[in-house]
């Protein structure tokens, strides 16, 4: 992510690189001292090295296409009503201000302490733009499915655990997400089809025991449950144990 100087100091002191992206301002200035210069953001991946830094210059043109086009939307969107004494109110755009504020649409700079023996421009570049994955991951785990907020334990080493089995079942969705990709479905979309599987509890007469049988599911599953690799039993055996879940606990509790 975006890291300032004094956190760059700690994870030296620690033995760390980094590889993290600047700020606009930050990108001018450089610009204005002679580090990096304009025309390198339209020759694909460019890097500068400076001072044992290195810069990762690109110009994304879907990203540049975006903001022109909500520049434009704002400056269509303006109106002027003329009133009182038939004074007349002029707008006019400044043709070369909008052109100096354009001139860095879609641009960023990604820098890094790493050295060339340890990964290439193009590498940095890959890492960077890994940090939507990481950012998903987050957003994940916190809400969606796992539900790792809000943390109903109080304790550190009850604490650790909650957080260590939402990162096991995280662990879990990115492997399902790996074998449904050919399915075209999202992990949670397939997750929901799943619960619709069942099991019918089955009683002899005579016999106080029960078992629960999987009946055959139907395809949508079936398809699922193939491509995750997971080999489905014929049957379970039925101890008679309701479990509760944290939803249906807190329903109860209302109830009571």
């Amino acid at each position: 992510g975006m890291i300032k100087s004094k956190q760059i100091e700690d994870l030296q002191t620690e033995g760390f690189h980094y590889i993290t992206a600047i700020t606009k301002p930050q990108i001018e200035t450089l610009i204005n001292n002679g580090v990096i210069q304009m025309d390198l953001f339209d020759q694909g991946l460019a890097e500068v090295k400076s001072d044992s830094i290195r810069y990762i210059l690109r110009r994304n043109p879907q990203r540049a296409q975006e903001i022109r086009k909500s520049r434009e939307d704002k400056l269509e969107s303006l109106w002027v009503t003329v009133t009182g004494n038939s004074r007349e109110v002029v707008l006019s755009i400044d043709k070369e201000a909008l052109k100096e504020e354009a001139k860095l649409d879609g641009c960023y700079v990604i820098t890094s302490d790493l050295s060339e023996q340890s990964a290439t421009a193009e590498t940095i570049h890959g890492r960077y733009k890994d940090l939507s994955s990481v950012e998903w991951a987050f957003r994940s785990s916190k809400t969606v499915e796992l539900e790792l907020r809000p943390i109903h334990v109080r304790l550190e080493t009850r604490t650790r655990g909650h957080v260590f089995v939402v990162m096991l079942a995280y662990r879990i969705i990115q492997e399902l997400a790996i074998r449904w990709q050919h399915l075209d479905i999202t992990v949670e979309e397939g997750i929901k089809e799943l619960c619709t599987l069942c099991v019918e509890e089955v009683s002899f007469n005579g016999v106080d025991k029960a078992l629960n049988q999987i009946p055959h599911p139907r395809e949508s599953v079936e398809k699922l449950i193939d491509a995750a690799q997971v080999k489905m039993p014929e049957v379970l055996p039925s101890k008679g144990i309701i479990v509760t879940t944290k939803k249906k606990l807190t329903f109860r509790r209302i109830m009571i």
